[in-house]
């Protein structure tokens, strides 16, 4: 599919506070007026403004997903963010925690990735007071067996592949929209 150029998509209303709004006319994506087109005969893409807010570490949670990744996710002091009370963030990895340089305790900014799922972005040096590292998991924190982590790569894995975590996120995952069909 060819995409259009920046000049040929027409701007229709700017409004800084709140984002871009742009109608794209279908026809430049190679649909005709009149053919049955996925997005109709225009298309209105918006970008919003990222929006953060500042909140501090309570603590930390590992969670273990589908493939025994463990994902640390930061407890945060509720706070509003895009007209929703954030009360978790996700750290992503243990690089990630390791190149913020967050710990519990810190004071944080958090943003809300693909306007969804709040992450934790930024980390506020100066507020810093009395904190805990946040130090990577020796064992699973549901099963208990031996963590790993994979040469090279940034993810811990609980490696017991009868791990109850693994067990209900597979089965979550099983049970979603389109993998039952």
């Amino acid at each position: 599919m060819n995409r259009p150029d920046i000049h040929q998509v027409g701007v229709r209303d700017v409004d800084f506070g709140r984002g871009v709004s742009i109608v794209e006319p279908c026809n430049l994506y190679g649909c005709r007026i009149g053919d049955n087109c996925f997005v109709g005969p225009f298309t209105e893409i918006q970008k919003g403004v990222v929006i953060g807010a500042r909140t501090r570490v309570q603590s930390v949670r590992f969670q273990v997903g589908k493939l025994g990744t463990i994902t640390p996710v930061a407890n945060l002091e509720p706070v509003q963010l895009a007209g929703t009370t954030v009360k978790s963030a996700s750290l992503h990895n243990f690089d990630q925690v390791e190149r913020l340089g967050v710990r519990i305790g810190d004071t944080v900014y958090v943003e809300k990735a693909g306007e969804i799922i709040p992450q934790v972005v930024e980390l506020d040096l100066a507020a810093r007071g009395r904190t805990q590292p946040i130090l990577p998991p020796a064992a699973c924190p549901v099963c208990e067996q031996p963590t790993v982590r994979d040469e090279g790569a940034v993810f811990l894995r609980c490696v017991n592949p009868a791990c109850p975590a693994q067990i209900k996120e597979r089965l979550r995952y099983f049970c979603g929209r389109d993998q039952m069909d």
